[in-house]
């Protein structure tokens, strides 16, 4: 009887209340109770007993009389704010109800203390929503100092794991990738400090985090090694209900997508195959509440990025198209050009070109309401779009599609904006050049080259600048503008060759080509035969490759 009438247990029931309180309050709309309940406590602090209830009174009276009780009032305050922060979509609502969480903490507990920290950690996660994310970092720096000051590491490893975890990402978006890597090794060493990490979802969100950010810097294979590892991780943790089916669908595609830039096609399906079981077993359910669905159809959707089922394509449009117009309209786009070219590329040229053509009908405005992720979503479908219609010599409407694709990139984050309009000016560049208009294509290869320069240096690998100047060289030799074809091989050979390979020998070959072109047999004798040397060395010289260049070598010679 004595522990029930304890301060401790005492202040459990009011914090379970509180709870309860919230969550009703929230599913019937009346927000402004947290509002009431939070002005409550402000005044129960400074011994205002205008109270607000019978049970506010009660924890009043207490808290006035038990100096232990009047630091739970501090501490229920904040718990007050946590929960208003956690029911509040408003994102400018979000950001200043986490100052307002952190005056209070800073009144009532001072700086250095474990709340305090936690509220300049929320601060930050509400920042980096906002996409401020030099405030973001700042307020994680606050958090670090202190946690780090007043709390053993043992003891807060998996507060300390977050914060790092988060700092990584908000680097991240400001391309600062190395600096991104180390936040998150932090975190990850941070999480192995638990003797059960490996079996931890936090574990393997952190290792997922650094996964993408290998993939992003186009370090596939290391990459594929990490994001394996949290694909077993959390296979194991979906088959025990710990890891959200929607998680494990994204890991299998990121996985598959790995083997594809490989150029592991037959690997790559297998793993979109399994995410697609996984996506079909769970939309079985017949009496799935509205949320459940389109969350799914959002899921489904990611899945036809990367593989193509007609069937359930005609099933996921039929089922769900009436619940995306009702609740997350500026999806639709999304559907429409990933339905669309799925069946393109299945031969079902008439069907994709429909739904092609209604996510051209939908407008611009119904993207620009979505957040920055469903914007950028919108242009990779966009991307993909126009590289089947390309397939398809729907040139026209490839372009258009492009169009819509670069209205949409300029209102994406700075951080992102020159890969996407670089990705977008590429393919339209690939469109001209099939429609052998050489000088648009120049003119569109060279933004996507300006792009290219604008993004991070720390992405080492120069095979996105060798395929741009390639292609330049390229429409530069149909045209017949051999000097400036010239021009962009030698550079060619100078930014992007680091390694004895294939595309060395290719280039060479070029430049032999252009100056036989140009009737300047020296220069194409010396390129022939650096092309044989580099080929010789790298494919042997029984290789095709290596007996064509010693043949057109040996007839160099000759004509010389």
């Amino acid at each position: 009887m004595k522990d029930c009438c304890s301060p401790d247990y005492f202040n459990q029931v009011i914090v379970y209340g509180d709870y309860l309180l919230a969550l009703l309050s929230n599913d019937t709309g009346q927000k402004m109770i947290l509002d009431e309940k939070i002005e409550f406590l402000k005044k129960s602090l400074t011994g205002d007993q205008d109270s607000v209830d019978v049970t506010d009174e009660a924890f009043l009276n207490i808290s006035l009389q038990n100096a232990k009780m009047a630091s739970y009032s501090a501490h229920r305050l904040l718990f007050f704010y946590d929960l208003k922060i956690a029911f509040t979509s408003d994102k400018d609502s979000n950001i200043e109800a986490c100052r307002n969480a952190l005056d209070s903490s800073l009144q009532h507990f001072g700086e250095q203390h474990q709340r305090t920290a936690q509220c300049y950690h929320k601060i930050g996660l509400a920042e980096y929503d906002l996409d401020h994310y030099d405030s973001a970092l700042s307020a994680f720096d606050q958090a670090l100092q202190i946690m780090i000051g007043v709390s053993p590491e043992a003891d807060v490893f998996h507060i300390l794991s977050d914060i790092y975890h988060e700092k990584g990402k908000t680097y991240e978006r400001l391309c600062e990738f190395e600096k991104a890597f180390i936040c998150y090794e932090e975190a990850l060493k941070l999480q192995k400090t638990n003797t059960d990490y490996e079996e931890s979802e936090e574990f393997a969100e952190i290792l997922f985090s650094i996964g993408l950010l290998q993939y992003a810097c186009l370090d596939y294979t290391t990459a594929l090694i990490n994001l394996k590892q949290v694909l077993d991780m959390r296979v194991n943790l979906f088959s025990e209900k710990r890891c959200p089916y929607r998680v494990l669908v994204s890991t299998y595609l990121c996985v598959g997508n790995s083997y594809l830039c490989l150029g592991n096609d037959t690997e790559a399906n297998k793993y979109f195959e399994k995410a697609l079981a996984i996506l079909k077993s769970v939309m079985d359910g017949k009496y799935e509440s509205e949320d459940i669905m389109i969350e799914k159809c959002i899921v489904y959707i990611e899945v036809l990025h990367c593989t193509v089922d007609i069937n359930f394509d005609t099933e996921l449009v039929d089922r769900c198209v009436p619940l995306i117009k009702k609740h997350v309209k500026w999806v639709l786009p999304i559907l429409y050009l990933t339905v669309g070219c799925n069946q393109l590329e299945s031969g079902k040229i008439e069907a994709g070109l429909k739904f092609i053509q209604n996510s051209l009908d939908l407008g611009l405005d119904i993207t620009l309401q979505a957040d920055a992720l469903i914007r950028g979503m919108t242009v990779t479908s966009c991307n993909k779009v126009a590289i089947a219609l390309n397939k398809t010599e729907k040139y026209k409407l490839a372009k258009r599609i492009i169009d819509r694709a670069l209205q949409i990139a300029e209102f994406v984050p700075n951080t992102e904006k020159p890969r996407i309009i670089r990705d977008c000016y590429f393919l339209r560049g690939c469109i001209y050049m099939n429609e052998k208009y050489y000088s648009e294509a120049v003119k569109s290869f060279q933004d996507t080259l300006r792009h290219l320069l604008e993004t991070s240096s720390e992405v080492i690998d120069k095979t996105p600048e060798f395929a741009i100047r390639w292609n330049i060289a390229t429409a530069h030799e149909h045209q017949g503008t051999y000097k400036d074809a010239l021009h962009e091989l030698f550079l060619i050979v100078k930014n992007c060759l680091v390694k004895e390979d294939e595309n060395k020998a290719n280039t060479f070959f070029f430049i032999a080509k252009i100056s036989e072109k140009m009737k300047n047999k020296s220069l194409a004798l010396r390129n022939l035969q650096f092309a044989y040397d580099t080929c010789l060395k790298v494919l042997g010289k029984d290789h095709p490759k290596t007996q064509h260049c010693y043949t057109a070598l040996f007839r160099e010679h000759l004509n010389s």
